[in-house]
């Protein structure tokens, strides 16, 4: 599941207001929610125009940092707006325009249609530093709202695409606890009601999607305490274990096998120091 990135369209002339708004942004960086670009990325030597269109097509949500700087910047208006607006109209993106100083741009037909912020077209400029800061952590708290929901659709995709290929089928999406281990997933419930489908939203398993069936789902989710407990998500689908022969699932932390003859589910953590968690008669 690629990170979603944030492209932020400006004039040079606006700088100091792309950086503002990049610091607020730059928590839901750190956080590892999704990355962010502006042209100040482009490295001596790279062709600059072909990274701004790469950009560009990457980006699942593009913030303009709007001012009369940025409204007669021939660049701006001829390669980069009609190449967002085309993406918003074709494939969903989200675009942002965010009235910088007061200029014009409600005579500016594309950018008179769009909601805009802050709200109503107040231009960031009119308030007090307290209020920018206002504004613009209200801008990052909405990407990161945009964000989440895009993370829900890429999952949807992983996991329908995986229950399709065994014949599953499934309910809704909806994300998952954070794992013992600090993963988090997203994760899908079997329409039979015997088992769980996982989708690693983050870590070394990122994109990959496991299933956790019948008894061994069961004692996993109900018993054990599922992505809470120490064994954390699932690692692998059901398998036959070379060594006891025993359906075993494996999960971040360890594993749990299951005998078909004595109906015993036995979940065991392998993570730092090896222990039975639990044992059970299914």
């Amino acid at each position: 599941m690629s990170k979603p990135t944030v492209f932020i369209s400006y004039s040079h002339k606006d700088e100091d207001w792309k950086d503002r708004l990049v610091t607020q942004l730059g928590v839901l960086k750190e956080e590892g929610i999704l990355d962010l670009w502006d042209d100040r990325r482009i490295e001596a030597g790279e062709d600059w125009y072909q990274k701004i269109q790469e950009a560009m097509n990457a980006a699942s949500v593009a913030i303009l940092m709007v001012s009369a700087n940025f409204l007669t910047s021939k660049f701006i208006l001829n390669e980069e707006v009609p190449r967002l607006l085309e993406r918003r109209e074709k494939e969903g993106m989200r675009v942002f325009p965010v009235i910088v100083k007061p200029c014009a741009w409600k005579r500016v037909k594309w950018l008179a249609r769009m909601q805009l912020r802050p709200k109503d077209g107040n231009p960031l400029s009119a308030g007090d530093e307290h209020q920018i800061d206002v504004d613009l952590a209200a801008i990052a708290e909405e990407v990161a709202a945009i964000i989440d929901q895009s993370y829900v659709e890429m999952a949807k995709q992983l996991i329908t695409s995986y229950a399709n290929q065994w014949g599953i089928g499934i309910l809704g999406i909806e994300k998952a606890c954070e794992s013992f281990y600090g993963t988090n997933s997203y994760c899908a419930h079997v329409n039979d009601g015997k088992g769980i489908i996982y989708c690693h939203a983050d870590g070394k398993y990122k994109d990959m999607v496991f299933c956790v069936r019948r008894g061994i789902g069961y004692y996993y989710k109900k018993i054990i305490g599922g992505a809470a407990s120490p064994l954390g998500l699932p690692i692998t689908d059901e398998q036959i274990s070379e060594s006891t022969k025993k359906p075993t699932s494996f999960f971040e932390g360890g594993y749990i096998e299951w005998d078909p003859r004595t109906s015993v589910a036995r979940a065991v953590v392998t993570r730092s120091r090896s222990y039975i968690l639990g044992e059970k008669k299914l």
